[in-house]
């Protein structure tokens, strides 16, 4: 077991994480900013810092630096989805023990916490140049495209929701939540298994809802704001989502 501190700004990042590492039987704990990455620091030892780079206020390199300079023997795992050859360059210098390019899989972050724990890999050994914003992920390579009606189109390679000149960027958790209902679109989807498409594992009816609620919330909110978009994400209420194309469903308020 490993003593885990997570430091990134979206919540949803910081629960998925987290609840894929306690599962493993790790300790963990979490901050969504550089200031209270430092302040943790000094209260608690730490055996791995999970450390996102780009958060407002202290963002991760300046947590990177105090880290490598006042607690060496704490392993820290770099995550990014803006990687530069400077950043790159500067987690070397820095003998980060891994740098992981958002948006990587719970096999990925298993791997590198296992990696941490063990000392199989020297520190920095697994840092890797940086290939682009957008990374190839298996889940994208059959469907790249959706056309939706009036012209909206997801291009889920680049993350973008278009029509004609408007375009809207999705966030990585964003597009495979979008890519899954499109895959099985006039069908509900299961929380459950929902859940289990976008992030890799099995959780509860209740803990899926609550973990889809705010990214759901912000995809269909960017859904329509493309010019001719459309609710087409319609909640079956204690069940599921489905993407429904044709307006065949009525979604429950209240």
């Amino acid at each position: 077991m490993a003593r885990i501190l997570i430091a990134d700004d979206q919540e949803i990042a910081r629960l998925t994480l987290s609840d894929i590492l306690r599962l493993e039987g790790h300790k963990v704990r979490m901050v969504d900013c550089g200031e209270d990455a430092l302040c943790a620091l000094t209260e608690e030892p730490f055996d791995i810092v999970i450390l996102d780079l780009k958060m407002p206020g202290i963002g991760g390199m300046p947590v990177l630096r105090k880290v490598s300079e006042d607690y060496p023997e704490i392993r820290v795992i770099l995550m990014t989805a803006y990687g530069t050859i400077e950043t790159a360059i500067e987690a070397l210098r820095r003998r980060v023990h891994d740098y992981l390019q958002k948006p990587f899989s719970p096999d990925d972050i298993l791997r590198s916490v296992d990696r941490a724990i063990s000392g199989s890999a020297e520190p920095g050994s697994e840092v890797a140049e940086p290939q682009g914003k957008y990374v190839s992920d298996p889940l994208y390579l059959d469907t790249p495209y959706f056309h939706f009606p009036g012209g909206v189109v997801v291009d889920f390679g680049k993350r973008q929701i278009s029509r004609d000149a408007k375009t809207l960027c999705l966030t990585a958790t964003e597009t495979r939540l979008l890519q899954s209902l499109c895959e099985e679109h006039d069908q509900v989807i299961p929380l459950e298994d929902l859940i289990y498409k976008v992030q890799g594992y099995r959780l509860s009816r209740d803990e899926s809802a609550k973990m889809l609620r705010p990214v759901m919330s912000r995809l269909r909110h960017k859904l329509s704001m493309v010019p001719g978009g459309f609710p087409w994400i319609k909640n079956v209420r204690g069940v599921g989502y489905i993407l429904d194309l044709e307006g065949k469903v009525v979604e429950p308020h209240g």
